[in-house]
C-alpha cells in the first residue's frame, strides 16, 4: 500500500481503490452524509473536513451548504473552500453576496488566499459593504494580496469614506501593496 500526504491540507490519500481519508479518518463519502445531518454541529464538522479533499465532489457538496440555514455552517462551508483553492473560487464568489455578513467576510478573506484574478471585480463590489465592516476590511485585503491594480481607484474611493481606524489601516495597506506592484 502506498500513502500519499498532502500537508497543505493535511491530506492523507490512500492508494487502495479511491478511498480518501482526512486527517481524523474519515472518508469523503462519510463526510458528504454527515454534511446532511440535523445537528447543526455535525453538519458544521463535516463542511470543515470536507475542505481536505482537493475533489470536484466535495466542491459541490459545499456550494450547497453554503446555503444551510445556519451561519456556522455556512462559514465552515468558506472556510473549506478556501482550503480547496481555485475549484472554490466561484462558489466563493458567490458567498460574497451571502446575506449573512460573517460568511461574506469569510468569503472575502477565502478569495484572498486562493489568490485568484476572477475574484477581483466581486471583491471591489464588496468593499462598499454598509452591514459589516469586516467584510469591506477582508475584501480590501484581499485585494491587497493578489494584487490587480485595477483596485487602486475602488480602494482610494473607500479610503475618502471610511470612518473606522483598522479598515483605514488595512485599505492603506492594500494600496502600498497595489501601488508598488503598479511601479515594477
Amino acid at each position: 500500500m502506498t500513502i500519499y500526504v498532502n500537508f497543505k491540507s493535511q491530506v492523507i490519500y490512500k492508494a487502495m481503490g479511491r478511498t480518501q481519508m482526512n486527517e481524523k479518518g474519515k472518508t469523503l463519502e462519510e463526510l458528504l452524509e454527515k454534511v446532511k445531518d440535523e445537528n447543526k454541529w455535525r453538519r458544521a464538522s463535516a463542511a470543515g473536513g470536507l475542505g481536505r479533499f482537493q475533489d470536484v465532489q466535495a466542491v459541490k457538496t459545499l456550494i450547497v451548504v453554503l446555503g444551510d440555514h445556519d451561519s456556522d455552517v455556512r462559514w465552515a462551508a468558506v472556510r473549506a473552500l478556501s482550503e480547496i483553492g481555485e475549484l472554490a473560487v466561484e462558489p466563493l464568489i458567490q458567498a460574497l453576496k451571502d446575506e449573512d455578513s460573517y460568511v461574506r467576510r469569510g468569503a472575502a478573506k477565502a478569495l484572498g488566499m486562493i489568490g485568484d484574478l476572477q475574484a477581483v471585480e466581486p471583491l471591489i463590489d464588496a468593499l462598499p459593504d454598509k452591514e459589516d465592516y469586516w467584510v469591506r476590511t477582508n475584501a480590501a485585503e484581499a485585494l491587497g494580496m493578489i494584487g490587480d491594480i485595477q483596485a487602486i481607484e475602488p480602494l482610494e474611493h473607500l479610503l475618502q469614506i471610511e470612518k473606522r481606524e483598522w479598515v483605514i489601516e488595512v485599505v492603506e495597506k492594500a494600496l502600498e501593496q497595489l501601488k508598488q506592484k503598479q511601479e515594477q
